[in-house]
Formats: structure tokens, sequence, C-alpha cells
């Protein structure tokens, strides 16, 4: 039997014995081959942030692993009413070809990572959504829409909650992720392909915001949420805009 190089990795020896007839030892072999390893890994966001003088902020496009929050762009939020970012995903099992998902449904679903401020000495309060999708115009009324910039096959509404997208022959898919333009506003995108047990956490995303203290009367400080660019997740003050 012609065993290949790639199935000799994965032999194990599953019994030895002599043979009474030539003396010699006669093993069976039991060919083991690899587990399919899933892996759904962010590789691209868009749109691409500009700084002030019009130059493509380097990185601005690159993913980072979770607990890391990827700031959202807000267009004309007073209009609009949402803010959004884009997200790119390969889909793809160790020692197979790109096109081994190919075709496979993706569900895309999200969950709230703003925690309300609780009482001193009370347990945290459960992590919600700040604003509200209805206010968004129509169009962006749902937590996933079709991508604009990253290409995306089979995109179909489920819900204003789910959506699906297709793995293409590269294996990747893209989707729209909105979320009301309330500074702070956060959640963790999760998706599962089709035939696996569960969701896979792939990326978190915050609407950006500035906490502004100005010193009032007698001492008195109050806080602001300020709904502007900010130069907080380590990214320079920019122009939130796609170029």
């Amino acid at each position: 039997m012609v065993i290949t190089a790639a199935r000799i990795l994965y032999r194990t020896i599953a019994s030895s014995s002599t043979s009474p007839v030539s003396n010699k030892v006669r093993k069976e072999v039991r060919i083991d081959r690899p587990r399919d390893v899933l892996h759904l890994d962010p590789v691209a966001l868009a749109p691409q942030f500009l700084d002030e003088d019009e130059r493509p902020v380097e990185g601005s496009t690159e993913p980072h692993a979770i607990p890391y929050k990827h700031p959202m762009v807000k267009v004309v939020p007073h209009t609009n009413r949402i803010a959004h970012r884009e997200l790119k995903i390969r889909v793809w099992s160790e020692g197979r070809p790109d096109n081994h998902h190919q075709g496979k449904t993706v569900t895309w679903s999200m969950a709230p990572l703003f925690v309300p401020p609780g009482e001193e000495g009370q347990p945290a309060l459960d992590p919600v959504f700040r604003g509200s999708w209805a206010h968004a115009v129509a169009e962006q009324r749902d937590r996933f829409t079709a991508p604009d910039e990253l290409s995306a096959v089979g995109f179909t509404r489920l819900s204003q909650e789910y959506a699906t997208t297709t793995v293409d022959e590269t294996g990747h898919t893209a989707i729209r992720v909105n979320l009301a333009p309330v500074a702070f506003n956060a959640a963790r995108i999760s998706v599962q392909l089709e035939g696996s047990a569960a969701a896979v956490d792939v990326i978190d995303l915050e609407v950006p915001g500035i906490i502004v203290i100005d010193p009032g009367h007698w001492g008195v400080h109050k806080t602001n949420l300020a709904l502007r660019p900010t130069t907080q997740h380590r990214i320079p003050a920019v122009s939130l805009r796609s170029s």
C-alpha cells in the first residue's frame, strides 16, 4: 500500500506481532486523518481613516484581537443617525484549500458591551446598547446590512438582529455593522458557520467618544459625553470619512 508523505505524519502503530512462519515482526498501521480545525479570522476593516491632511491613517483597516475596541465611523450623524464599520473575515480550515467552505452560510450576530455605571457597592449592571436603530434612515435600521466597500456574496436579512452571508471561492465574506451613534456604544460581533456547533466571537467595535471635564462653579464638576472623533484606540485625530 502506498502512503503519501502527508498521511505518514498521522499514522500510528495499532498493534504488532511476530509471524510464526517468517519470524519477522508484523506491524499494523492505523492512519489518523487530521481533524478540520475551523478558523474564522477578521482580516480587514473599512472605510480607511484619513487624517486632517487627507492622508490615510496607517493601520486603520487592520483588525486587532478582542478586547481591543475598533472605532466606528459616524457620517453626518445628525442626519442619518447611525455609526458603522465594514468587516471582512476569512473562513478556513487547516490543511484544506481556500475554497473548502465555499457556498456555506455565515450567520452574523452581536452582543452589547457598554456597561452602565451603577451605584457604589452594588453588583455591576448588564451590558446594554446605547441609543436606538429606529432613529436611523430607513435602509440602515438593521444591525447588519450589505457592505458598500468590501465585497460580500449572498447577503440576506433575517431580522433586525441577524443577517447571513455566503463564503466566496477565496474563503472570505463580509458585512456592514450598524450602531446608534452614541458615544461608547459598543458591540462584540460573532459569526457561526453553517454546520458548526457554536458561534465564534471575532471582533469588538465601539462608537468614538471622549469625556470632557467641565469645572463648574464652586468646584462642582460636570461630565459631558461628546459625540466627536477621539484619539483613543491609539489612532491619531482623524476625520472619520471614507477615502
